[in-house]
């Protein structure tokens, strides 16, 4: 694993405040919209379910769906908890890795949520990924709105992000 990126348990840690909302959300809506980068580099979003288990942040996608060739190729995701009003509702961003999920364990945990929820499996070659994370951002509406920016946090030094997609402060992991 990546050192500049966090799992769900280390950002919770990290960034308490931050990682308390963003769960809040994804348990809430257990979905995300995910942001991926298509083979000539245009935006794809996409919504996918995700679950918080064992401190992993862990999302299944359809075999060889178009998010999942994305993140294949290229991992960067951009994640964003949906949001529901106008005013005051609370938001979620989080930029980083769509690493493959080797451990079988989770995987199998992953599949009993699924027919635990929805009495359901994911197919056997279906793509399963952990999201890492390597900048965050809380807010709300209205404090985006009102100020133009957010605190946020950062898995690693501010002179070091390629994206201009925002602003936070580091992470000290």
């Amino acid at each position: 694993m990546n050192g500049d990126l966090l799992t769900w348990e280390q950002f919770e840690q990290a960034a308490p405040e931050i990682a308390k909302n963003g769960r809040e959300l994804i348990e809430r809506f257990q979905f995300i919209l995910v942001g991926t980068l298509t083979k000539d580099g245009s935006p794809r979003v996409t919504p996918v379910e995700a679950y918080i288990i064992d401190g992993h942040l862990l999302v299944n996608m359809i075999p060889r769906s178009l998010k999942a060739l994305d993140l294949l190729r290229d991992p960067r995701i951009y994640v964003h908890a949906p949001v529901t009003s106008k005013e005051g509702s609370p938001e979620f961003k989080l930029a980083g890795r769509a690493e493959v999920l080797e451990n079988q364990e989770l995987r199998t945990k992953l599949d009993d949520l699924f027919w635990e929820m929805i009495k359901w499996r994911p197919l056997r070659d279906s793509h399963y990924f952990e999201l890492l994370g390597a900048r965050a951002r809380p807010g709300s509406r209205t404090a985006t709105r009102n100020s133009g920016r957010s605190a946020g946090v950062s898995a690693r030094p501010r002179s070091t992000w390629k994206s201009p997609i925002f602003d936070a402060v580091r992470l000290s992991a």
